[in-house]
């Protein structure tokens, strides 16, 4: 178990072998026995070990609570295996945190996605999207903020933003067979994070057993579109037969809806309202534009997971998890905590005798320990008179 969770946190910090075996002040051959299992770390190198992995040293110690059988990923063939690993490891921690705290909080999750749906064609994709927004109760309505909504509906979603990566859009699983999980890139634009939501919604939602890869993966495309613009709202906004689109339209509707501009082709043609003739000249215009690459438009949505930092907040607030636990879970979630000593001028200084600034400098001296500042040399010994 701990040979397994030191490789996982490793991993999850993105950090070679011989990275972590500098930070502790090891070896790499260490480090490589104790992800082997041929040596156990004591409990002086756990201590080590979480301070260079950011975690807390009971995280090698317990057996996790929570598995993810993850389904596929969508990214560039470029993103390699470890890559890939660090990414799985990092949402994996992330769910177990966030089960482990809506356990404390006694928060279950509110519904559980229907599994396992049959889609064979395009139409049936479409179908399973308008399916799906009428037991939401959705309408045909523009979706605010999918995250929200997905979380709300019990869904886990973890926002990847170790470092920026445009090789990797999207992943999803199920936590121990039961409850979904989202793994969203949000280095991606919104528009982009969005279609990346719905698409991964899709893979949770479809039977893809009976299907290839290329067709499954068409069928989500379908579905995200769908889900995100509704069939009945996409005739409302173009209407049913379209000879040309204009773009300026198409940003108007990309801003209602927070669907892309190429999204909005894609919809348009996917549901005949323009000819692949049509999309052929949109799709050039877009390139003489340099819009394939670069859209002109980003939405004012954030698109980015919120419950975690809710549930911390409060556990927080109810005196459920310390501080410490706080930050560990959700870095930067708590406000800072005030100086409450008075801040006192140099003039103010120079008037303490000679024992109380020597006693308010040695406490500085000790809170700056492990800082970098320049010596400024503001005053001298003729400055000060006792």
């Amino acid at each position: 178990m701990i040979a397994e969770r030191i490789r996982q946190a490793r991993l999850a910090a993105d950090l070679t072998q011989e990275q972590l075996a500098d930070k502790v002040g090891m070896t790499k051959q260490v480090i490589s026995k104790y992800e082997n299992g041929k040596s156990q770390p004591n409990a002086s190198v756990i201590m080590k070990l979480a301070h260079a992995l950011n975690q807390e040293p009971g995280y090698f110690l317990r057996q996790p609570q929570t598995t993810v059988d993850w389904l596929g990923y969508r990214s560039k063939a470029t993103l390699g295996v470890k890559a890939r690993e660090g990414i799985q490891y990092r949402a994996e921690t992330y769910v177990e945190q966030y089960v482990s705290l809506a356990e404390k909080l006694a928060m279950e999750h509110l519904e559980t996605l229907p599994r396992n749906q049959s889609v064979q064609t395009v139409d049936e994709a479409e179908k399973l999207a308008l399916r799906v927004r009428q037991d939401w109760s959705l309408g045909h309505l523009p979706i605010d903020d999918i995250t929200r909504l997905i979380e709300i509906k019990g869904g886990i979603v973890f926002g990847e933003q170790h470092e920026p990566d445009t090789r990797f859009d999207g992943l999803s699983g199920w936590i121990n067979g039961e409850r979904p999980v989202i793994v969203l890139n949000l280095s991606m634009p919104t528009d982009r994070r969005r279609f990346s939501l719905a698409h991964e919604l899709a893979h949770l939602l479809m039977d893809e057993t009976s299907n290839t890869h290329k067709d499954v993966e068409k069928f989500a495309n379908r579905f995200a579109g769908a889900f995100i613009v509704s069939k009945e709202a996409a005739h409302q906004e173009l209407g049913l037969r379209r000879n040309m689109l204009n773009l300026n339209e198409l940003i108007i509707l990309k801003r209602k809806y927070g669907l892309s501009i190429a999204g909005w082709i894609y919809r348009a043609r996917d549901l005949d309202i323009i000819s692949a003739a049509t999309a052929r000249r949109l799709w050039q215009e877009l390139g003489e534009l340099g819009w394939r690459k670069q859209e002109p438009v980003e939405l004012e949505a954030e698109e980015a997971p919120t419950r975690l930092r809710q549930m911390v907040l409060r556990a927080h607030a109810e005196g459920i998890i310390s501080r410490t636990q706080a930050e560990n879970l959700c870095p930067g979630c708590l406000p800072p905590i005030e100086n409450k000593h008075k801040v006192l001028s140099p003039r103010e200084i120079m008037r303490l005798p000679f024992e109380e600034r020597q006693r308010l400098l040695a406490e500085s001296v000790k809170a700056a320990q492990g800082e970098d500042f320049e010596l400024l040399e503001a005053f001298g010994e003729a400055d000060f008179v006792d």
